[in-house]
């Protein structure tokens, strides 16, 4: 009789330990690709998680979307936590240090050179495609008006 107990304890605390460092590796696991062809992941203005998703995938970013997706419910990652702007995302990345990262907001730096821009009006147009500003809100602190 205890050797049935030991044997059944036994099995249970296997599967357990089999869970856990399956969970465990699932989500501190490399998730995000070795080779990124492009490493800046640009979220618009007003996308929600999904589209946050769809911009990872179709990049090129993420190995398992669905482990990604499952830690982010975890963490409450959701619509209200998106931050717009462009992301340096690099290689090797888990889902826990792309998510902390993602929700952290660290913006990638923005270079651009404005050729040919006399006016105040061509200088808020040309930086609005860059930083994802309206350009009337450029003009604004330009003006400061």
């Amino acid at each position: 009789m205890k050797k049935r107990i030991a044997i059944v304890v036994g099995v249970f605390l296997l599967a357990l330990g089999f869970f856990m460092v399956r969970t465990y590796v699932r989500f501190t696991g490399a998730n995000v690709a070795t080779h990124l062809p492009d490493p800046i992941l640009t979220i618009p203005t007003g996308s929600t998680f999904d589209v946050v998703v769809d911009s990872l995938v179709s990049g090129g970013f993420l190995k398992n979307e669905s482990s990604f997706r499952e830690l982010a419910g975890l963490k409450g990652f959701g619509d209200d936590e998106v931050r717009p702007g462009m992301y340096h995302i690099k290689a090797g990345w888990s889902n826990r240090h792309l998510l902390n990262h993602l929700l952290a907001g660290p913006q990638a730096e923005v270079r651009m050179v404005l050729n040919g821009a006399r006016l105040p009006e061509d200088v808020a147009a040309r930086s609005s495609r860059y930083l994802h500003i309206d350009s009337t809100d450029i003009l604004t602190l330009i003006t400061n008006s």
